[in-house]
């Protein structure tokens, strides 16, 4: 499971569940990866409310696993050093290995 993966279960532990922080990123098993999950789900947190923003601008009320593919995507481009294209791909990617296949041109028309 990749780093973004295990982001996206800790977002919707957080998000959906009401689960706390430090559960759900203790729960996500970090390993060699855990800066990098603590980054994203700390960015993703602290600025959701930006995100959701952007992403209610540029699309009209997404489902719920499609916005939180959006705002990982759209932190990654916009808040780390990753280059936009990548963070388009690696949304995608998340997409497919979510298996929400249906989702990727969704999300790789609204993040581009």
């Amino acid at each position: 499971m990749t780093v973004y993966a295990k982001a996206y279960r800790a977002l919707v532990r957080i998000f959906e569940e009401g689960a706390y922080l430090s559960v759900a990123l203790n729960e996500s098993e970090g390993g060699e990866d855990r800066a990098k999950l603590t980054f994203l789900v700390y960015g993703v947190l602290d600025r959701a409310v930006e995100l959701d923003c952007i992403i209610d601008r540029n699309c009209k009320s997404p489902k719920p696993a499609a916005r939180m593919i959006l705002r990982i995507g759209t932190f990654l481009g916009k808040y780390s050093r990753m280059p936009v294209y990548a963070a388009v791909d690696e949304s995608v990617k998340l997409c497919r290995e979510l298996g929400k296949s249906g989702l990727c041109g969704f999300i790789n028309a609204t993040l581009k």
